[in-house]
């Protein structure tokens, strides 16, 4: 992972504007580009390092393609994004314990994203098809 600014995600932990920064416990704070919620960073108070977790056109930089169990992942119906390291749906990072924390990868999500404006459904699968890494 990039290590970047500190300094600069530490104001916006205090004051945000340009970022939303969640508190996830043990002095780490993930945070996410306001505008549109693709950039992610994970941000450790203690060490004061900042770690790109997703770049802002979605590729996913938290993790290799070493990381990744593709004999399990290609039982989903949807893998193409955990090959191609994109985060085309919800990525987030869970509280921390112990210094451990999950992070919840949505490869492909249920019918309920793809709704109308009358949020009817228009078909999709019944659970959204996600990666959780620990």
């Amino acid at each position: 992972m990039n290590e970047l600014d500190y300094n600069y995600f530490q104001k916006q932990i205090e004051h945000p504007s340009q970022y939303d920064c969640y508190d996830r416990g043990e002095g780490m704070y993930e945070c996410t580009q306001a505008r549109n919620h693709v950039e992610r960073y994970l941000v450790n108070t203690h060490t004061q390092k900042v770690y790109e977790l997703v770049d802002f056109m979605g590729h996913v930089k938290a993790f290799i393609a070493d990381d990744i169990d593709y004999e399990s992942v290609d039982k989903m119906e949807n893998a193409g994004d955990a090959h191609s390291l994109v985060a085309n749906y919800r990525f987030s990072v869970d509280g921390f314990k112990d210094g451990v924390a999950m992070v919840i990868w949505t490869l492909y999500p249920d019918g309920t994203i793809f709704c109308g404006r009358r949020r009817l459904r228009h078909g999709g699968q019944l659970r959204d098809n996600y990666l959780r890494f620990y």
